[in-house]
């Protein structure tokens, strides 16, 4: 009768600690479960249509990186062109225009960058029809690059040369050299594009004029002598001596 308290005694000892050893796993076991669930990605099923992006979004949550690192959502690389226009080894600003190929759907406008600051401009890969005009105070010219077809992701350079010609006026009154307007019109038209004084002791007066044909006035305050349809070329010298 004494030795049964004892006995049951040592018993409730012995197995407390393993029902609190019991106890302390099944807690670390939920609390990593937990941990488990909330570290992975929710993943979102729903109706989608066919061909919509979003359903692989959300259901493959590395597109996510794919989207960051890449180019978006399987979208084209676009390519880029760089146009550089030039005068006399020069570079100027140009107004260029990029046209789809067989239309009149201009598709892109820009101007050209002026030596370092170059222009990189984004295209679609596609056919294209590249058209460039420079303004000086005398003249507004256009040239057009031919064909220019541009694939995926690449890079294409043009260069374009509106070179100026030089007219340069003699003016002289009974030998010598005299001060003098000199003034220009496109050919048989009436609106002055351009004008220059010449030179009081040298009697010259340089201009310099993009290619094509032109009416040069020169007066005094008491003569005036016209020199019609003179044709300029880019890089050229003509020389015009007007005698009063």
């Amino acid at each position: 009768e004494i030795i049964e308290p004892e006995i049951k005694e040592k018993q409730i000892v012995r197995s407390e600690p393993a029902k609190e050893r019991i106890i302390i796993t099944k807690t670390i076991a939920n609390q990593e479960k937990r941990k488990v669930q909330k570290e992975e990605p929710r993943v979102i099923k729903r109706h989608v249509q066919p061909n919509d992006y979003r359903a692989d979004e959300e259901q493959i949550p590395q597109r996510m990186s794919d989207r960051v690192m890449g180019n978006g959502y399987g979208l084209a690389t676009p390519g880029k062109i760089q146009v550089k226009a030039y005068s006399n080894n020069r570079a100027v600003s140009a107004w260029v225009e990029v046209f789809q190929v067989g239309t009149n759907k201009r598709v892109k406008t820009f101007y050209t960058g002026k030596g370092k600051s170059l222009n990189d401009v984004k295209l679609p890969a596609g056919t294209y029809v590249i058209k460039a005009t420079y303004r000086t105070a005398g003249s507004k010219r256009k040239k057009t690059i031919g064909k220019v077809t541009l694939e995926e992701g690449e890079s294409i350079n043009r260069s374009i040369s509106f070179d100026n010609g030089t007219i340069q006026v003699k003016v002289k009154k009974s030998g010598n050299p005299i001060y003098a307007k000199v003034e220009v019109f496109k050919s048989g038209k009436k609106r002055r594009i351009a004008y220059e004084f010449t030179s009081r002791s040298t009697g010259i007066a340089n201009m310099s004029l993009g290619s094509g044909t032109y009416d040069i006035v020169v007066r005094d305050h008491a003569n005036v002598r016209r020199f019609d349809s003179i044709k300029v070329r880019g890089g050229k010298r003509k020389t015009l001596n007007a005698d009063f």
